[in-house]
């Protein structure tokens, strides 16, 4: 018996460390999409007009070598990204969007700063055309990548999700398709008793506490964890995001909206 529980502990971490690898290699293709779109943007907008650039050697008196400030700022902007888990961070397109174009408006701040001080010298033109179409590319490429990631079954990641039916169903119903979340939900838990084949495709576990739940996706290889909270007390919810994150699960949480505060 112990031989079986080793080879079957043996799997799950070939399999854990498997899923890990198809994620890392799903962020540096998204940071892919994000130097295709920088590339572009300097190609269509900045190559052929005064734009700011950096001297950083001189290579003979007179003639230094110099580099475009726009590149500087692409390669800080994707390794600020990268470093903060932007481009591992699973969430709604227009939520992931959103971030993404305050980040590129902060970045082109010195790029279109020295443009208008300097009235004329550098093509206040080229700036706003280029730092436009980021913002329109950046999460476009993104996305076009993650639809393509999801096509090789590289994006998405087993997950399972918990609450009541009532919640978990509307929840199921906008994660299932999301290619900007990625979530290919294999297992529900729900409290009360689902119809047969009302979750397409997953798996119905039943648990009779949040540590047995715990053992059961671990048994399962499921490593990510949605929780429709609902109308979960405060205890309750605290207890099973505990033990759901001791075995190293990522843990996302739905609230219900009669919790969510009134504006």
């Amino acid at each position: 018996m112990s031989l079986i529980a080793a080879e079957a502990e043996s799997h799950r971490r070939v399999t854990t460390r498997f899923r890990r690898n198809g994620l890392r290699l799903s962020a540096l293709c998204i940071v892919a999409s994000d130097v295709v779109a920088f590339t572009l943007a300097y190609f269509l907008f900045q190559y052929r007009s005064q734009v700011p650039e950096l001297m950083y050697l001189y290579a003979s008196p007179g003639h230094p070598k110099s580099i475009p400030l726009f590149v500087v700022i692409a390669f800080l902007f994707i390794v600020i990204r990268y470093l903060l888990g932007d481009y591992a961070r699973r969430q709604l397109f227009w939520d992931g969007a959103g971030m993404t174009t305050k980040a590129l408006l902060v970045a082109s701040i010195p790029d279109v700063f020295l443009s208008i001080i300097t009235s004329g010298n550098y093509s206040f033109k080229a700036m706003i055309c280029t730092w436009s179409f980021l913002i329109v590319a950046v999460p476009t490429l993104r996305q076009i990548t993650r639809i393509g990631l999801m096509r090789v079954n590289l994006w998405r990641t087993p997950t399972a999700l918990i609450g009541a039916c009532e919640h978990v169903r509307t929840v199921f119903a906008a994660i299932s398709d999301s290619a900007a979340l990625g979530f290919d939900v294999k297992y529900v838990a729900c409290k009360d008793q689902a119809p047969p084949g009302e979750f397409p495709g997953a798996k119905h576990i039943h648990s009779s506490d949040a540590e047995s739940l715990a053992e059961a996706l671990c048994t399962h290889e499921c490593g990510h964890v949605v929780i429709a909270a609902g109308d979960m007390n405060s205890n309750d919810l605290s207890t099973t995001v505990q033990r759901l994150i001791d075995p190293a699960m990522t843990v996302n949480i739905v609230p219900s909206f009669s919790r969510l505060p009134l504006v």
